[in-house]
């Protein structure tokens, strides 16, 4: 069997695999080049604070446990966290990454926190004075990051990445925030790499409902990132989800307000509430009809089932006119009926498309009008007009999301 020559040498750590129980602390621990912890798992309060890491260091794929700490953690360039699982609070507040540092694919169960430190205290410990002079010495710092990937990641709560700056593109490409991450105070917001990035307020199959008034705060924070960037995208994404976070915020806000104030003020509260609830329901049919507007895919889909959904509309309401037509023409009728539905499909033709023998034959079987002109049942009349209004708000998501997508700002 052939040996890494390189495998005992000094500094080098080698813990792939390994399991380590609660309370394993790394505080303050030096580490060569290429330390792996790749595949190993952490019980609860596992600590690197304090630790220094060479080049290379690697914990793909690693788990740990709650209330993880990488406190003033000082890594080389290529740090890899790659498909890593934190499943509680982690910390990597003051942490210097080198170059090249990845968390693609890892997974943020609990909230975590890479808040920079701008200025640290000239009279810190020593361990401060040693990472202070590792830093000079490597050119990186707690206040910054170099190039480093979340490409793919999955924040479940909160992550707050303040007081950083990015000296080069920091990747966060098709990452999902369950909580709109924190930049407060961040500098060089325009190397963030957002693309396919999805920003949400709450976990899927969760209510989408907050009553929190930070989210919107978050939300519009990250908006202007977003514009900064000129990721289009991502900003109309984010002010769909401002909006939709709004819906709590002022439902708590006018509710409040309605217990607080005087009886004579009450009705002009409760009109404002009730206007907030008419929006709500305006916003449910936006989203559900054009998913407000992103994508052009869904009022197509529905403009042709609407077809359908109307057919069956015309078909009850015929159904007994259909009774008095010749056994030898309910094909013809079925075939008309479906003209009917097929024409009110298409804003302001309607009826004009339908030939006046086709009409007759469907208002007037068996000659039932005699020499009169036909005249449709008040049910396909009214169906018709609703067919026609429906018909107009997809065709116009349509175009709008169409619009949007090749806006140019």
């Amino acid at each position: 069997m052939r040996c890494d020559p390189k495998a005992f040498r000094a500094g080098r750590a080698n813990f792939i695999g390994a399991k380590f129980g609660p309370s394993a602390f790394f505080i303050d621990a030096a580490f060569g080049d290429e330390a792996f912890f790749d595949q190993s798992s952490f019980d609860a309060h596992p600590s690197f604070a304090y630790a220094t890491f060479g080049d290379g260091a690697s914990f793909t794929g690693a788990d740990f446990g709650s209330w993880t700490s990488f406190h003033y953690t000082t890594f080389g360039d290529g740090a890899n966290f790659n498909g890593t699982t934190f499943r509680g609070p982690t910390t990597f507040n003051g942490t210097a990454f080198g170059g090249g540092a990845s968390f693609d694919s890892a997974l943020f169960k609990g909230s975590v926190m890479f808040i920079g430190d701008p200025k640290p205290n000239e009279n810190a410990d020593v361990r401060i004075q040693r990472h202070r002079r590792l830093w000079e010495y490597r050119r990186i710092g707690p206040d910054r990051f170099q190039s480093i990937s979340f490409e793919s990641a999955r924040f479940e709560s909160g992550a707050d990445f303040s007081s950083r700056t990015f000296d080069s593109v920091i990747n966060f490409a098709n990452a999902l925030f369950f909580r709109p991450p924190i930049f407060h105070n961040a500098s060089n917001v325009a190397q963030i790499d957002f693309s396919g990035t999805r920003i949400k307020f709450a976990h899927s199959g969760e209510r989408q409902w907050t009553s929190d008034s930070t989210i919107p705060i978050r939300l519009r924070a990250l908006r202007k990132i977003a514009e900064e960037t000129k990721n289009h995208d991502l900003e109309r994404d984010l002010f769909v989800e401002e909006r939709n976070a709004e819906r709590g915020v002022y439902w708590r806000q006018f509710v409040k307000e309605l217990k607080a104030v005087s009886i004579t003020e009450k009705p002009r509260v409760m009109g404002r509430l009730l206007t907030h609830c008419l929006w709500i329901v305006v916003l449910f049919g936006y989203g559900a009809l054009a998913d407000y507007g992103r994508r052009f895919e869904r009022p197509l889909a529905w403009l042709v089932l609407s077809v359908f959904i109307f057919h069956s509309g015309y078909a009850s309401i015929l159904s007994p006119l259909r009774q008095k037509a010749d056994p030898a023409n309910k094909d013809y009728y079925d075939q008309a009926v479906w003209m009917l539905a097929l024409g009110n499909a298409v804003p302001f033709v309607g009826h004009h498309s339908i030939d006046a023998g086709i009409k007759k034959s469907l208002y007037c079987p068996c000659d039932v009008c005699g020499e009169r002109a036909p005249i449709p049942p008040l049910g396909v009349q009214v169906l018709a007009i609703v067919q026609n209004v429906v018909s107009i708000a997809l065709i116009f998501f349509f175009g709008l999301a169409m619009r949007n997508y090749f806006k140019i700002k």
